[in-house]
């Protein structure tokens, strides 16, 4: 497959400010800084079309670039909203950036049965985007905890393991966006299965489990 020429470094976007620093990118679209400070996500007519059932599609306004007469479509956020790729960022570093992906990623997955592990994830929209890459799927634990890492492949309940790499939030704070994600905590996750073993091991009117025999 042929790279996809982009549109210039400076090009007048259609809410009026110049396409900057490229944050991230793929073969079918990039997130950039605008010269206003805000984000904003050029994708390609492939994923465009790809993406016609989401609700955001009507969102994206269509550009032409008369020089390679090339079409992208391009969604421009509100200054200090994210726009940020699962798989190569940018990643938050604010709680309050953390919560509301945490959020999304819960509402959904009560809609949506498919990974988000290649999503771009719109915060203003409360919306991910699959990017129909061949990458492996992963669980939304592991997604948002390599989201909140920075890109490190680590479960978000390994609560110990995941605070030393998210120096920004305190063990608590990250119990709350797990929570907020409707994630299992592993102790409550051991709570449940201890649960669920007694009521497995326990016969009426016996005191003792069978393993006790």
């Amino acid at each position: 497959m042929s790279e996809i020429k982009f549109l210039p470094q400076g090009f007048i976007l259609p809410d009026g400010t110049r396409k900057g620093l490229i944050l991230a990118q793929d073969s079918n679209w990039q997130i950039v800084k605008t010269s206003a400070g805000n984000y904003a996500l050029i994708v390609s007519p492939v994923l465009y079309e790809k993406w016609l059932n989401f609700n955001v599609i009507n969102l994206f306004v269509p550009v032409k670039l008369e020089s390679e007469n090339m079409k992208f479509f391009v969604l421009s956020c509100k200054k200090d909203y994210l726009i940020s790729s699962i798989q190569f960022g940018p990643y938050p570093e604010k709680i309050i950036e953390a919560r509301a992906f945490a959020i999304t990623l819960h509402e959904m997955r009560k809609n949506y049965n498919f990974s988000f592990h290649d999503a771009i994830y719109l915060e203003q929209f409360s919306i991910l985007l699959p990017t129909y890459t061949n990458k492996d799927s992963l669980s939304d634990d592991i997604i948002l905890g390599a989201w909140l890492s920075g890109g490190v492949h680590i479960p978000a309940t390994s609560i110990n393991k995941l605070s030393r790499l998210v120096n920004w939030m305190s063990p608590q704070e990250i119990k709350s966006i797990i929570k907020s994600a409707g994630l299992l905590l592993e102790s409550d996750s051991d709570s449940e299965n201890d649960s669920k073993q007694g009521k497995i091991f326990t016969l009426p009117g016996r005191s003792k489990s069978l393993m006790n025999t």
